[in-house]
């Protein structure tokens, strides 16, 4: 049995957050093009729709890449698909869920340059962790609740607005998206929900871990990169914790640590097990309740910073390609 500490004041929460020291600050980026995110939905909309193909022509000859992914594999009737965008669009424009959106929730995203701004600035650091990426074209687009963000290829991803509104939304069922699941769900969370896809798809090895440890590492290069790309007074947006559980992770990441260790689960490969600890979820099992789920990026962060610190020669990119997630964590010599 572990004793936790579980003193959750938001007062001590905010001062703690301010005080530590921060890899954002080791990074400094001058001005930065902003490139416009290219409003796809709006561009839908706009289109005739008494006569449509000639502009849904026009848009597959101007984004072919994106205008193929979207039609055929993210709006696409999966129970009767089809290859016609006429078709397909006919049936997007009529649905009764698009009209609501369209009229009552997506007018608030009308000015994102907010969002653009932040988005290029963060690929700005990203560019001098690893210089030999390109920063992908956004397209903004809805696509009724089927996806939050997607990549069509390194360079372009889609992001849809409706998944955006707002913790409690009408259309938020919690049978769907718990509580836990909406708080991300918000405007906060659109540019750092596009950084996570890009590292995830674009950036980490694509090679499916097997135990606790395999996913608490590969989570942790992720969190290594947020750090220095997401300012510290949002660092909540990098675990998608609340403010309440990043300083419960704090306080008590030996006894989290512990606790692994204890319950034989560092190298338990069984989903069934490990899924609460390295997926979101309510709590983690067998911790206290003020415990996030997805314990394991917190300390899979803690892991990756500790063999940096152990090895400043190593390029990122190098470490980030390493897969021995035993060796990582030997040479980090990791002791929370």
């Amino acid at each position: 049995m572990f004793k936790f500490i579980c003193i959750l004041f938001l007062s001590s929460i905010l001062f703690l957050s301010c005080k530590r020291d921060s890899p954002y600050d080791s990074l400094i980026v001058k001005d930065v093009p902003v490139k416009p995110w290219i409003r796809y939905d709006k561009l839908l909309e706009g289109l005739d729709t008494l006569h449509p193909a000639a502009g849904l022509r026009e848009l597959e000859l101007k984004y072919p890449e994106f205008t193929a992914i979207y039609f055929l594999r993210v709006i696409n009737d999966n129970y009767n698909p089809d290859t016609n965008y006429a078709k397909i669009f006919d049936l997007y424009r009529k649905s009764p869920v698009l009209v609501d959106l369209q009229k009552n929730f997506i007018p608030q995203f009308k000015d994102l340059g907010k969002e653009e701004k932040e988005y290029a600035h963060a690929f700005g650091r990203l560019k001098q962790l690893l210089p030999d990426i390109e920063t992908p074209t956004v397209f903004t687009c809805l696509t009724e609740f089927g996806i939050s963000v997607f990549s069509t290829s390194d360079t372009i991803m889609g992001i849809s607005l409706e998944m955006y509104l707002g913790k409690g939304n009408k259309y938020y069922s919690t049978e769907i998206w718990p509580m836990y699941i909406q708080r991300s769900m918000n405007r906060d969370n659109m540019v750092s929900n596009l950084l996570k896809n890009y590292i995830r798809n674009s950036v980490l090895p694509q090679k499916e871990p097997g135990t606790l440890l395999d996913h608490m590492v590969q989570q942790g290069k992720e969190v290594y990169l947020l750090k220095r790309l997401i300012s510290p007074d949002r660092d909540t947006l990098i675990y998608d914790y609340s403010a309440e559980q990043l300083k419960f992770c704090r306080d008590n990441e030996k006894e989290m640590w512990s606790f692994f260790l204890s319950e034989k689960l560092i190298y338990n490969s069984h989903m069934k097990e490990i899924q609460k600890y390295i997926e979101p979820a309510p709590t983690s099992p067998g911790m206290p309740p003020a415990s996030p789920g997805r314990t394991t990026a917190f300390l899979g962060g803690e892991i990756i910073e500790a063999y940096m610190k152990r090895h400043p020669e190593t390029p990122i990119s190098e470490m980030i390609r390493n897969t021995n997630s035993q060796k990582i964590l030997e040479e980090a010599k990791y002791k929370p």
